[in-house]
């Protein structure tokens, strides 16, 4: 890090140019990979009267913005069911995407947790299958 210091000349924030270069990544390399995962997660929010005014292009934000703030690589997610690790994991990612947004309602950002963690929402009708459970594998492997 001294000698990249020592090049441009200013000492960097190592964990804001990991989160830059996280964004950098899905707006270019997995942008469709996102635009997929932002329509799942736009039609789970459709189907629920508490977060069905949340908008593609705000999921997508929220979303992008919780997968830069995962301090690992990759969580793993079987069925419905992850670990406790995981868990942390996924409330850290969070709790640090909404310090970082602009987002006017932070309640998006405990939608999307819900919806990566299993957590039924309080609309899903009983008897549907999960229908954030592929949703949760998908951004597992991202």
């Amino acid at each position: 890090m001294s000698v990249y210091h020592d090049f441009i000349g200013v000492q960097p924030d190592f964990d804001e140019m990991v989160r830059a270069n996280k964004h950098l990544i899905m707006g270019t390399t997995l942008a469709g990979e996102l635009q997929v995962l932002a329509t799942q997660l736009t039609r789970i929010a459709k189907g629920d009267r508490h977060t069905c005014d949340f908008t593609f292009n705000s999921l997508r934000s929220a979303l992008a913005e919780i997968v830069a703030s995962f301090p690992v690589y990759r969580t793993y997610v079987a069925g419905c069911e992850s670990s406790e690790q995981d868990a942390r994991y996924l409330d850290w990612a969070v709790g640090v995407a909404k310090k970082h947004s602009y987002a006017a309602d932070p309640s998006i950002f405990d939608f999307v947790r819900d919806v990566l963690a299993g957590i039924e929402s309080a609309g899903q009708e009983r008897g549907i299958p999960d229908r954030g459970m592929r949703l949760r594998h998908e951004i597992s492997a991202v």
